[in-house]
């Protein structure tokens, strides 16, 4: 009591900073407490005023343990304290949905990326892994596709930032070409979006780069057995800001070639970035992004082939690289949001095989501009968007290669021939969004416009969402929807002649169970028309028909448990026949637990149907050539075995006060039965093999963050 009413005559001012111990971060909600006074710490910073001494300090915050440091005054310089982070046993922290102009919309956040078995870190894995979103195999040709509810891969777009990526996997799906903590959030559209997004009749994948945060120091080492990378972030002054980052695999550093690969495969990538905040309404930045792959395998099955054909069989050669310049600019003026957001990407691949080779050259600029404006609670979204595009397709082949369907398309199409093609597109929308007690209506209009497909396309949308109960949410949207076929696609027969155009449609519904348990449950259809042309046969309609239903419950305790089980069923035809993308079920399990302090395990169980594929019939002899030529049987008339894969993570983190280290380990187990990959053939095709991926994968890496 006497202390308290003298201190003031004769006490010196402590400047605290209050830190998170393993990332240095500022504690937002904390206080101290010194003898019988409690100190606010608001942001993690605070001022004590205490006489010369030794002092007795406690901190404490509600996600952190409490500590009990002793401090000595006077101190020369701000004193930082650093606390545990430690939420009490089975606390729950209750989330709110975030309100969403799109009826379908899945939103990964960073604890189910950093810590879902078999992600690696990795968020665009997890998309494949999303309900409704076609389960491949890794390693396998296509595996690096993503395919939403029933729609090729080409008919789909990734952005990020508003630009759209050429691809998004180094090798087939091992890591994506961005890394998770480069990213702020991932969200995947399957159907039925919003007039924001056009140029796509299947769905969109967005992702938005993350802002690094100013004034703090930043840095990341990460080596498993596969691949290494390091990165940092380091402030300059106080508005600018710059990042790096770079990974590279190095087995190929150890061996060269394996029963089915000639080449092992290579991959690497990076980025650079500058931040640039002039003040609190107004950001800048520039990302430079580079990737490349590369790797060789048998185009034939080997282990079918005598010792002499195995001496003759071709390889193919992949090699495939990409860079791209971004340039994003966030303003918040009044009640507006003003994003704009600009690039320039260049995709380059080159594959051979024996003597053929194919080639693709692409350049794209695109250029984009997004406006809310905030009315109450009511809003307005309109924007604009445009791209120009030129990509050069060069095919050298005598024959086609359908064993390299999904890795070469000109090849395994016997595209022999050269185009160079451009293109501009663009779009614009508008999209009111009204607020009337529950009811939200969000009528929207889109039009779209492309050089080389006649008159524009012009798309009305329509989203309704009810908030029936506290508990409940009640949603359904539908629109139609026009993208100019991709420039390389046009080639050989089949050629599409203007616009794609579908229909979709989506009705759902979202419980809560006790704020824990989270069901949702929602029915989707999609309708797809295009015409192409068949040479001198003249013209036909292409009709596709795709109709799903997911079901999907998640359970969540935060920063201690989350699991999730979803349940996809499908049906997707095109003129009566299945197409790749048909999967009539597909099943994900996957559980995350925080079981001791600073100890994690994870389990994650997929279970799907074969995707189908066209098998080969038969074969005839050309002398001239003097090879095979296939013949090919009812278009994706044979499905791929049943795909099961279990994974398994647990990960151990020691927490310093500026660094973190963290130890994992992963495992991956497809049975025998499950592993099949892609077919192969010998080489006059009378005889078929699978492909069999590696059954057990074991991965043990390190990570060392500040």
């Amino acid at each position: 009591m006497w202390w308290a009413l003298l201190a003031p005559a004769w006490a010196e001012q402590v400047q605290v900073e209050l830190r998170e111990r393993g990332t240095a971060e500022l504690v937002e909600q904390g206080w101290l407490v010194v003898g019988d006074l409690r100190i606010e710490a608001p942001q993690g910073r605070a001022t004590l005023d205490l006489p010369p001494g030794s002092h007795e300090v406690q901190v404490a915050s509600p996600l952190h343990a409490p500590a009990t440091f002793a401090v000595q005054v006077p101190a020369d310089q701000v004193l930082r304290l650093y606390l545990r982070r430690d939420l009490a046993p089975l606390e729950v922290v209750v989330e709110a949905r975030r309100p969403s102009p799109h009826a379908s919309r899945q939103v990964l956040d960073r604890e189910r990326i950093e810590e879902t078995p078999g992600a690696f870190d990795d968020p665009f894995r997890l998309v494949q892994a999303l309900p409704g979103v076609l389960m491949t195999r890794e390693f396998g040709a296509g595996a690096g596709d993503i395919a939403l509810r029933g729609a090729p891969p080409a008919e789909s777009r990734v952005f990020l930032d508003g630009v759209e990526l050429p691809y998004l996997y180094h090798f087939d799906q091992y890591a994506s070409v961005v890394p998770a903590r480069q990213l702020e959030e991932l969200a995947v559209y399957p159907s039925a979006f919003g007039p924001t997004w056009g140029d796509a009749v299947g769905g969109v994948v967005a992702a938005e780069s993350r802002v690094p945060s100013p004034g703090e120091l930043h840095g990341l080492v990460d080596v498993n057995f596969i691949m290494a990378g390091a990165e940092a972030s380091v402030p300059v002054g106080e508005r600018w800001t710059i990042s790096a980052s770079g990974r590279r695999s190095y087995l190929d550093l150890v061996t060269q070639s394996n029963d089915q690969y000639t080449a092992w495969p290579v991959f690497y990538d990076g980025n650079a970035r500058v931040d640039f905040h002039p003040s609190p309404e107004h950001d800048l930045s520039l990302v430079l992004l580079g990737a490349g792959d590369a790797y060789g395998r048998y185009a034939g099955d080997t282990a079918a082939l005598d010792p002499l054909e195995a001496e003759a069989e071709p390889a193919f050669e992949s090699d495939r690289d990409f860079q791209a310049v971004l340039l994003r600019a966030d303003d918040r003026v009044g009640s507006a949001r003003l994003r704009t957001t600009g690039g320039l990407v260049r995709d380059r691949f080159l594959g051979t095989v024996g003597t053929a080779s194919e080639r693709l050259d692409l350049l794209r600029g695109a250029l984009r501009h997004d406006t809310t404006l905030t009315l109450g609670p009511h809003a307005l979204a309109l924007g604009a968007d445009g791209t120009w595009e030129e990509v050069d397709l060069r095919g050298d082949t005598d024959r086609t290669w359908p064993e390299l369907q999904g890795e070469a398309r000109l090849l395994a199409a016997g595209f022999d021939d050269e185009l160079s093609l451009t293109r501009i597109v663009g779009g614009a929308w508008v999209e009111p969004r009204v607020v009337g007690g529950p009811v939200t209506v969000q009528p929207g209009l889109r039009l779209q416009a492309a050089e080389d497909m006649g008159g524009p396309g012009l798309d009305p949308r329509l989203t309704v969402q009810v908030e029936a109960t506290e508990d409940l949410r009640l949603r359904a949207a539908a629109g139609r929807y026009h993208q100019a076929p991709r420039l390389e696609e046009h080639l050989g027969a089949d050629l599409p002649l203007g616009w794609l155009r579908a229909w979709h449609g989506v009705v759902g519904a979202d419980a809560a169970l006790a704020g824990r348990l989270e069901l949702s449950a929602e029915g989707w259809g999609r309708l797809r028309d295009y015409e192409v042309s068949q040479g001198i046969d003249g013209e036909r309609t292409v009709r596709s028909r795709a109709l799903g239903l997911d079901l999907v419950s998640r359970y969540r305790l935060r920063e201690r448990i989350f699991a999730a089980a979803s349940l996809s069923l499908a049906r997707v035809r095109e003129d009566g026949h299945p197409t790749p993308t048909d999967q009539p079920y597909a099943i994900n399990v996957l559980a995350s637990w925080d079981f001791l302090p600073r100890w994690n395990a994870g389990l994650r169980w997929r279970y799907g149907a074969g995707t189908p594929f066209t098998p080969v019939v038969g074969a005839t002899y050309d002398g001239d050539t003097d090879s095979y030529l296939a013949q090919e049987g009812e278009p994706y008339g044979d499905r791929m075995p049943p795909y099961q894969k279990v994974e398994a993570r647990v990960e151990r983190r020691w927490d310093l006060r500026t660094w973190n280290l963290r130890a994992y380990f992963e495992l991956w187990w497809v049975p025998p039965g499950n592993n099949t990959l892609y077919p192969v053939y010998s080489y006059d095709y009378s005889e078929r093999a699978y492909v069999v991926g590696p059954p057990l994968v074991p991965l043990v890496g390190l990570r060392a963050g500040f």
